[in-house]
Formats: structure tokens, sequence, C-alpha cells
């Protein structure tokens, strides 16, 4: 095996319970487009990836005893995968939804699963051992953002009937309570009352020891106790900062529920079996609250960077959170007070292109990304050790030239950073006309190659454009300069153009689109089609060529191999001489490996999706 995979990065937030901890404790589970990481909270190289949506990830949850993980997504075709965590592999994929599954979990006991699709307003209980379909029906007159599975009912005693309670809350802020009865294969869904004034509910969540008791996070700061089968508003609290909750989480405590049967002149009181602590998260806070009857204690708050829009909590009372800008952060409870420790930082958006900088255990590799960022990444730890905000500027070009990093960006600007600080040394207005899609940099000397086929020379001392020639018709895929001061250029219009001096002096027609092109000495490697060949421009004859399964988009190499990428995921390993030496379904299916990078010792390889993955030789 050539590649051996280290870490992969990217993080996807804003699906709120896309952000879980594993079973074991010692690591969590989160998303990155339709890839589901398993990584390890102390190792960065420890990690598992599940492959199997083709859409964005919606919603996981996992069942009672930790053994499975149920995921939904986004799409079209959308389908809810059932994992096997002991295994890591898929179970069963259930495929009734269409046009995006928003939720999907699992009942208190593990008995049954239900899942829920946003636009085809389906809503599915199924057995968990046979994963028959027990009800199905169309709430089309509820807006629903999302279904949460309870338990079995208590009647006035406190005895569990053969009945069970389901959560949802709608678009509008509105809760939902549903009652199932697995003997008729019915659900019926009953508005819930917020107490006297109505609220804009953001989530929800059950209580653990009677799953019958609901708790709301609302827009005006308030966390609401609810009994969700009388329908009856119990108990609040206010938060001092009285800032909007985004998302809530309840301490799963020692998992012991109330099942003790009261006398018979005694009614069971649901409130007295509140006892709760609950994690709150909105812009930059978390509230660790304690509630027990009608008696409230605010823990701690939290600051932390961004808004909250994941939180989870385990049994040794810790919490996991997720923040709009890609961070994952562990809170451990420290003797009486609370401490973040920091498990990642992310981009949020596709990473667009790369390169990497240094060698040997000094390795940065420095990534840009259509969430307004560059990263500089340290490879001991995969962990940025700085983040340069390039915004409003939309970055989809980097390249390091010495020092310098050089940012080309989708309105035509260059920007320019110091690589030790992130300082902004300098910018280029209009270094392309339209758009930057590759960079080339030697010294002063820096090239630019645009979306509409241009290809532009720059002289950094004075700023100035030293040379422009719409060489292409269509998108510049890359740009190199030879030793001899040969400018190469390859693009979609099919044409790899060699100049000197604004002068042509050499071409060559390709078979198909040029989406990437590596100069090998005086070879130029391209990836066209579905194919990837060898041309020597010079004498404007195509030496070899590699037909493949599926339309290549990327190309770069090291002195030993070519890499190659497709739109379906999979990444190629060719010699020199285009024998393939290896074939790695690298990223998930149809998610277009767009963009890599490449040393001796690393390769970076990137997907539409969002998932950053970088590999050892």
């Amino acid at each position: 095996m050539v590649l051996q995979l280290r870490r992969v990065l990217g993080f996807y937030p804003h699906r709120r319970r896309t952000l879980l901890f594993h079973p074991d404790g010692e690591r969590c589970i989160y998303s990155i487009g339709s890839t589901i990481v398993i990584s390890s909270f102390t190792d960065p190289e420890n990690q598992t990836i599940l492959r199997g949506h083709v859409g964005t990830v919606s919603h996981m949850a996992l069942d009672p005893a930790g053994h499975m993980l149920i995921s939904a997504e986004d799409g079209e075709d959308s389908d809810v995968c059932i994992w096997n965590l002991e295994t890591d592999s898929l179970h069963f994929r259930f495929s009734e939804h269409d046009f995006g599954v928003s939720s999907a979990n699992y009942s208190a006991d593990g008995l049954f699963y239900v899942s829920y699709g946003a636009q085809d307003k389906m809503l599915f209980i199924s057995e968990t051992a046979s994963s028959d379909i027990v009800c199905k029906r169309k709430v089309s007159d509820l807006d629903l953002a999302c279904v949460l599975f309870g338990g079995r009912i208590k009647d006035e005693r406190g005895r569990k009937l053969a009945l069970y309670n389901l959560l949802g809350y709608t678009q509008s802020g509105a809760i939902v309570s549903f009652t199932f009865n697995p003997k008729t294969s019915t659900v019926q869904p009953i508005p819930l009352t917020t107490g006297p004034v109505k609220r804009v509910v953001r989530d929800i969540a059950h209580c653990t020891k009677d799953r019958s008791l609901m708790i709301a996070g609302s827009m005006s700061g308030e966390i609401l106790v609810i009994d969700a089968v009388k329908n009856t508003f119990l108990s609040s609290i206010q938060l001092p900062n009285g800032a909007p909750i985004e998302c809530i989480t309840v301490f799963p405590g020692d998992g012991k529920d109330l099942d003790s049967i009261r006398p018979v002149y005694t009614t069971y009181e649901r409130l007295d079996a509140f006892d709760e602590t609950i994690a709150a998260g909105g812009h930059g806070f978390i509230s660790i609250i304690k509630g027990q009857g009608n008696n409230w204690n605010l823990c701690a708050t939290l600051s932390v960077p961004g808004r909250v829009t994941n939180l989870s909590a385990d049994s040794l009372d810790r919490i996991l959170a997720g923040t709009d800008n890609g961070s994952i952060i562990l809170i451990i409870q420290d003797d009486s007070s609370y401490k973040a420790v920091p498990i990642s930082e992310n981009h949020i958006a596709p990473a667009t292109s790369a390169c990497f900088a240094g060698s040997g255990d000094s390795t940065l590799l420095i990534t840009v990304a259509a969430d307004n960022t560059c990263r500089i990444w340290d490879l001991k730890d995969f962990y940025p050790g700085l983040t340069i905000d390039v915004s409003p500027n939309s970055p989809s070009a980097v390249y390091l030239n010495e020092i310098q990093i050089l940012i080309g960006c989708t309105n035509g600007d260059l920007l320019i950073y110091d690589i030790e600080n992130g300082d902004k040394l300098l910018s280029i207005q209009g270094a392309d006309r339209i758009a930057v899609t590759s960079l080339y940099g030697h010294r002063t000397r820096i090239l630019v190659g645009g979306s509409h086929g241009d290809v532009r020379e720059w002289d950094l001392r004075s700023r100035k454009m030293v040379g422009g020639h719409k060489e292409h018709t269509l998108r510049v895929a890359n740009l190199s300069l030879t030793g001899d001061g040969v400018i190469v250029s390859a693009a979609e219009d099919k044409y790899i153009i060699a100049s000197k001096n604004g002068t042509r002096v050499s071409d060559f027609l390709a078979e198909g689109p040029i989406r990437g092109m590596t100069l090998i000495g005086d070879t130029c490697a391209i990836s066209c089609g579905r194919i990837v060949a060898l041309v020597d421009v010079p004498k404007r004859r195509q030496l070899n060529k590699v037909e493949l399964g599926s339309r290549m988009t990327s190309i770069t190499h090291n002195t030993k191999y070519i890499f190659a990428g497709s739109e379906a995921g999979t990444l190629y390993v060719f010699t020199h001489g285009l024998e393939l030496v290896e074939e790695i379904p690298a990223h998930a299916a149809d998610k277009n490996l767009h963009y890599m990078a490449c040393t001796e010792e690393w390769l970076c390889t990137m997907d539409s999706d969002g998932c950053v993955m970088v590999w050892s030789m």
C-alpha cells in the first residue's frame, strides 16, 4: 500500500444531532457532508470512516444499548442507514423516503425506530429486530422540523402502558406530541402548550427518568418543562442572558427509570419525577442547569466561540459541543467547575485548494475554503495553528511563494499574507477579470489563471500586470513555469498552451476538457474526460494514456507517483509511466475529488462535500 490515511479534516455543524459521544466514551461521532467520522479524543490519527450516504447527513442517534447508530440524509434519493458500531459496517438501509429525511432515532427501549421526511411528510415507525414497517402516516398538516422517539407512557399510578410517546417541533417553533399504539399501528398527533405565554421553541429533548416529560429551549432564552401526556406546562427557568437557546441536551444520569408503582390512593405526579441536569447552548455560551421539581439551579455558564449548533452529554457528565465556526469542544467537570477542552477546529464549507509548506516533521498544510478562511495545519496534531479570515472575499486557489501565501478569490482579487503571523501584506484587485482559478508563484513573478481563459502575469514589486493573454476560452485548470521561462497552461477548452514572452511556442489539443494538469519535467500529466494522459507539449504528441471508469477531475505528482482523482471520489496511484499501482475508494461515492496537492511525504485530497483527507506515503 502506497498511501496511509492519517486524518480526515472537516465538520458540518449546520444540522442538530450530528455530533455524538461514541458508546466507548473515548471517541466522538460526527458528520462531514455525507461522510460519518468516528474520531478519538486523544489520538488525531485514530479515525474510522462510515461511507454509505449520498446526501448530507441530517440526523444521527444511538440505540439505547450503544451497539447501533442510525443516520438520515438530505437529497432527492434519501435513505436511513443503520450501522453496526461493533464492526463499523452498514447493517441495514431503509429506503422509503424521498427528498430528504429530517430525523431518525430509536425508542427508549430500542424496540422501534422512527424516521420522518420533511418534504414527503411521511412518518414511518419500524420494528428494530426485523426492520418491518409497523406504522406509516402522512402528516401533511404539520410542518415538522424534527421528530424524537420517547418511551412508554405511564398511567396515574406510574405503570407503563403499551403506548409510546413521540415528540416533534415545527419550523415555526410549535411543539407536537404523538401517541403511538403498536397494537393498532396508529399514531395520533396532539399540539402542546408552552404555558400561559406562547413561546417559539428551537429544540426539544425527553427527560430520562420519565420520557413523558419533555424539555424545550425557546427563542426567549427560557427552558420549559412540559407534561406531553397531559399537555400541561409544569415549570420553567429564564437564563440570565436572555439569549435565544439554539440546542439542548439532557444528561443521561444513572439510567434508572422511576418504575415504582404508587399506592392505590396516591396518584403519580410527573413533576415529582423531574430531576434532570440540562445543557443549553446559544450564541457564544453553554449553560448547565440542574432542575428538580420546581427548583432550578444554574450550575455554570461557559463562553464558547461561535453559535452552538450541537450538544451531546454522556454518563460521565461530559458535554460535547459543536459550533458554527467548525469547533468541536469537550466540556469536563473539574471539581465544582467546568472547563472546555478544544478537540478540533475545521472548515465548515468545502475546501477549494491546498498546498504544503516545509518538509519532514515541520510540514504544514495550507487550505482555503468556501467559508472564507485560510487555515494552516500542523501535521503533528492536525490542529490549525493559524486561521486567516479573508472575508468578504471567497478564496478559490492558494499557492505558497516562499514565505508568502497567495490566495486567489472568486471575485478576481489576489491576496497575499505572511505565513508566519497571518498578516496581510498586500492585495491586487482584478488580478483576473472574473475569478481566479489557478495560481503559480516564483519570487516576485505571479501567474494567475482565470475562469474565462485568461492567463495573466503580475510583478509583486510594482504590483503591475506585466503580461496578459487570453490564451484559453474556458476555465484555466492549472498553470506552471518551466526552468527556461515558458508558461504552460491547461484549460477546460481542451488545450494545453506553452508561451514565452507573450508568444505561443507550442500547444496540444486533448481528447476532452482538461480538469487538472501537473508538469513532470518537460511532460504534462493531465486528467481529461475519463482518461489520464502524458503529453509532450513541445512535440505536440501524446505519449501514453489510461482510460478509467469515471470522469477524472484532479491530478498531482511527486518524484515517484502520479495521483489522480475522479468525480466518483476514487483516488488512483500511478507510476510515472502510468502503470496503475493502487485504486482507493477514498471519498464518499459521487463526491467530486476536485483538488489535490502533494509532497514526497504527504498527499492532501479534497472533495466537493467538504471532506479533506490527509495521507502519508
